[in-house]
């Protein structure tokens, strides 16, 4: 009797195991992406999940400005936990705001940036691309002085630091 009890439990505790590594799995944060897109005449900040699917941010009810430049410029703690959960939803069952990625146009993600600084060298499979051309990176020597004086400290990284990249 012992020993078919302790066998009971060993196996209880082995399902409660594999399901809490299940709901770990499930609750694990799931990557995505952000862009801008346009879906017929309707252009709308969307989050895009697994390279396939854009769900489209004005209509998910997570209070999302009507522009990228505007979610990036009011980013915080709650915004990034509405769309890491909101995210996690859409791969596990799309909803009705949401297209495939080859239903909606992609735009430019912000269309009048200030400055593009080294932009092409971002890329590391561009910049290798552009290595075997024969083509060197540039360095930070090239930059226009008035563009550097206009972002100071941007790029001075300290131990610490916990600012987002720029």
């Amino acid at each position: 009797m012992r020993r078919m009890r302790n066998g009971l439990m060993a196996a209880i505790a082995a399902a409660t195991c594999a399901g809490c590594a299940a709901g770990e799995a499930q609750n694990a944060p799931v990557p995505y992406k952000l862009g801008m897109f346009q879906e017929q005449t309707c252009s709308f900040p969307g989050l895009v999940v697994d390279d396939a699917l854009v769900v489209d941010l004005s209509r998910a009810g997570v209070n999302a400005p009507a522009t990228l430049q505007e979610l990036i410029g009011g980013w915080d703690a709650a915004m990034a936990d509405r769309l890491g959960r909101l995210a996690g939803e859409a791969r596990r069952r799309a909803p009705e705001f949401a297209y495939q990625r080859s239903q909606v146009r992609i735009l430019p993600p912000l269309p009048d940036p200030d400055a593009i600084l080294m932009a092409a060298r971002n890329y590391e499979e561009h910049a290798n691309e552009m290595a075997q051309a024969g083509r060197t990176s540039g360095t930070t020597s090239v930059i226009d002085e008035k563009v550097l004086a206009g972002i100071p400290g941007l790029w001075n990284r300290h131990p610490g630091d916990r600012r987002g990249n720029p």
